[in-house]
């Protein structure tokens, strides 16, 4: 059966819904690039605040990336809200990378 041959082909697993479709071959679902879809490149906005488990302080006029908005001035993230990871403390033109948990040059 090929079908069952192709899910075999990828070592490591597609992220974020995306699907195997040949050797190490991941189709991304919407919004997620790279080998495994592990890049998000969605947008939406950007959060201040959550209370309550609601988000609140939604920063006007801005529509970021998650990864800009939880390394740089927000708490949450996006529709539905999604809380950002815990910051880390990064040196001056450097920002938190949220999924390799470094710091990255802006």
């Amino acid at each position: 059966n090929q079908v069952g041959k192709i899910k075999g082909l990828c070592q490591e697993p597609c992220l974020n819904g995306g699907r195997c479709i040949g050797p190490d071959r991941c189709a991304c679902v919407y919004g997620f690039t790279g080998r495994r879809c592990e890049r998000d490149y969605r947008t939406g906005p950007c959060f201040r605040r959550v209370r309550n488990q609601f988000c609140a302080g939604q920063l006007t006029g801005v529509v970021c990336t998650r990864q800009l908005c939880c390394a740089t001035v927000g708490v949450a993230w996006g529709h539905p809200c999604e809380q950002c990871p815990s910051k880390m403390d990064c040196d001056r033109g450097f920002i938190t990378n949220i999924q390799s948990r470094s710091c990255q040059g802006m």
